[in-house]
């Protein structure tokens, strides 16, 4: 079963290859019927295809590492773990080539569409699984330094631009709370050569044992103390021109065309 998924998942990221998965009488059916039906007429199942060879290895990595918990999984229709859940969503599409190849064709691309990113995806996920599993959020030390999640929003703030309180999650996806608390997207200032020495030394430690080769987005954390926290590596983040990732390979020294060019070729290094 491994070995099969291995090899169907390097012919998945292509325009026609995809592992095999059951049989349904939609797969014959043309693009626009297809689009059509609902998620739910599919009838579609991780047992039985290739998903399962990448769970089961995304399971012996975390025995290995000694870690005991099991994320329950789910066909969806995005990558995701819930809030306060220690499961994760697949997107259903993966679950049979048709539809993976109908996802390149509306989309040009397949988020975890081969064996190497899914399984890059599942740890990410699994990192989120394990936080609410233990409760990290319920801690006094992660509510101390990201808040309580279940605090509701005030209607009116005024920004301070002084503060070096935490804001919310929201901060990364909501515009409006972004204005609100006037959160701005910056270059870290004052970090210590040795500090920054250490994140790039962190950063090729936390790559290695992920197996990135390609790009990834590493988030960290200083707390009013200097002391360094990984939060979690994001294997496929925005690469909009105003995101953190495309403005941190500015501030590197890497134009957003450039950087757009390098991730081109190294997409086309490695399905050559």
């Amino acid at each position: 079963m491994g070995a099969r998924s291995q090899s169907d998942g390097r012919r998945s990221g292509s325009r026609t290859g995809g592992p095999p998965g059951p049989a349904h009488p939609w797969a014959v059916l043309r693009r626009e019927e297809l689009l059509d039906l609902r998620l739910c007429d599919l009838d579609l199942t991780i047992e039985g295809t290739w998903l399962e060879g990448c769970i089961e290895r995304l399971g012996e990595e975390l025995d290995r590492r000694g870690l005991r918990l099991r994320p329950h999984f789910w066909l969806s229709d995005e990558w995701f773990c819930p809030n306060g859940i220690p499961g994760i969503a697949i997107p259903f599409y993966l679950a049979h080539p048709r539809l993976m190849r109908l996802e390149y064709e509306e989309l040009g691309s397949v988020e975890g569409g081969t064996r190497r990113e899914c399984l890059r995806l599942l740890r990410h996920e699994t990192g989120h699984a394990i936080f609410f599993a233990h409760g990290f959020h319920r801690r006094r030390k992660c509510q101390e330094m990201f808040g309580r999640p279940g605090r509701p929003y005030p209607d009116a703030y005024s920004p301070d631009p002084t503060s070096r309180d935490h804001v919310q999650y929201l901060a990364k996806f909501d515009v409006r709370y972004q204005q609100r608390k006037g959160v701005t997207l910056e270059r870290a200032e004052g970090l210590s050569e040795g500090l920054q020495r250490t994140i790039l030394r962190q950063s090729r430690r936390i790559s290695r044992i992920l197996d990135v080769d390609g790009y990834v987005r590493l988030d960290y954390r200083l707390d009013k103390d200097g002391r360094l926290f990984f939060l979690e590596a994001n294997p496929n983040p925005d690469i909009s021109c105003d995101e953190e990732f495309a403005s941190a390979a500015e501030a590197a020294g890497v134009g957003y065309e450039s950087l757009l060019e390098k991730i081109i070729r190294l997409g086309l290094q490695r399905n050559s």
